[in-house]
């Protein structure tokens, strides 16, 4: 005889992302969840403690700030700085054009003149790109709540001997939800969130924008 195995995760209506069937709230886009079932097993420590934060001066103050500048994703990014690499060398060659040949007919006919063309369409392609990716990545709505960082991980891919750390954290909520936001690492001089800080989460998706620390 045959038996199914109950899923453990649901797709959020609002933004079709995979969150537990234990919560009422998607994490990610704060769409209520009809579908998911309720759980004893909740963070009652966490949400008591939430709760005293949010009572705090510091917690109002931090509701009314928005991130001025969000940070990119570092493949949209990549692409970015590509683009501008090859725009640039677009821009270099063509000044070296007069250089070479007898006149403007010669230059359409030297291969100086198509390696240039071809940077440019590159260069081109690559800032729509990046554009249209971070376009799609700011789509959703800014959402400032309380939170705490129940845990983290980082992912390092290297390219062309440079890495670029990722950092997911686990942010629990004070309604109960918990859900991984991405977060791209700024380098060896900054000191990534670590685990059981309190304050304001800026999430935008699946991405963690920033994150203004209160102690509680």
């Amino acid at each position: 005889m045959a038996t199914t195995t109950k899923s453990n995760t649901i797709l959020c209506a609002g933004c079709g992302a995979k969150i537990p069937r234990t919560v009422s709230i998607c994490p990610y886009c704060v769409t209520p969840t009809q579908a998911a079932e309720t759980t004893t097993e909740v963070a009652e420590a966490t949400r008591e403690r939430l709760g005293r934060m949010q009572e705090k001066e510091e917690f109002a103050l931090a509701m009314q700030w928005t991130p001025t500048e969000e940070e990119t994703p570092h493949g949209p990014l990549r692409r970015r700085r590509r683009g501008t690499l090859q725009l640039m060398a677009t821009g270099l060659m063509t000044l070296c054009w007069p250089l070479f040949g007898d006149g403007p007919r010669a230059w359409l006919t030297t291969p100086l003149v198509i390696l240039p063309l071809g940077l440019a369409a590159l260069g081109l392609r690559n800032l729509m790109a990046a554009r249209k990716a971070r376009s799609a990545l700011n789509r959703g709505e800014l959402v400032r709540r309380a939170a705490r960082i129940a845990s983290r991980r980082s992912e390092t891919t290297v390219h062309r001997r440079h890495g670029e750390t990722t950092y997911f954290f686990q942010v629990e909520f004070a309604d109960g939800s918990s859900g991984e936001f991405a977060f791209p690492g700024r380098g060896a001089t900054h000191e990534p969130l670590a685990t059981g800080v309190t304050g304001v989460a800026f999430t935008r998706g699946q991405r963690l924008l920033a994150f203004e620390r209160i102690r509680v």
